[in-house]
């Protein structure tokens, strides 16, 4: 429940990285929040709740894909049929465990709430990037 309260307080982020447990509990409580609504008989606030979440959905879904390096505009693949399937695929991809462009690695014990400093998560990624080093030069001196 930790997670799932952690993505409402984080509905305005689109910047940072979402792991596989955040992102999935909060798939899991909402779909569970849905069927208690229907076997209550408040189906029609359903629909409601959908559209309450529907920014807080797009939101860690945007950071899931975040955290397999790929940008959050695959999400759009969702408007298509077989492009849904394609971001299922990308949601069960593990967690890079290295900081990429998007930021440092989720911390899935975090329940703060806190959102990553878009300016220190660029900084970190660019401190993960790994540098090329010259090849020494031979010295071969002639005496």
């Amino acid at each position: 429940m930790e997670m799932y309260l952690k993505v409402l307080k984080n509905w305005q982020d689109f910047s940072s990285r979402a792991s596989r447990k955040e992102f999935w509990t909060f798939v899991g409580v909402n779909f569970a929040i849905m069927i208690a609504l229907r076997i209550v008989g408040l189906g029609m606030f359903g629909g409601l709740y959908s559209l309450v979440m529907l920014v807080p959905n797009i939101a860690v879904s945007v950071r899931r894909f975040h955290d397999t390096d790929k940008s959050g505009w695959w999400w759009l693949l969702v408007l298509t049929g077989i492009g849904a399937i394609v971001c299922l695929i990308f949601a069960l991809l593990p967690s890079q465990q290295y900081a990429n462009k998007y930021g440092p690695v989720p911390d899935d014990n975090a329940t703060d709430g806190q959102t990553f400093n878009t300016a220190n998560a660029q900084s970190n990624a660019e401190d993960a990037k790994v540098e090329k080093v010259a090849a020494p030069e031979n010295e071969n001196k002639e005496s």
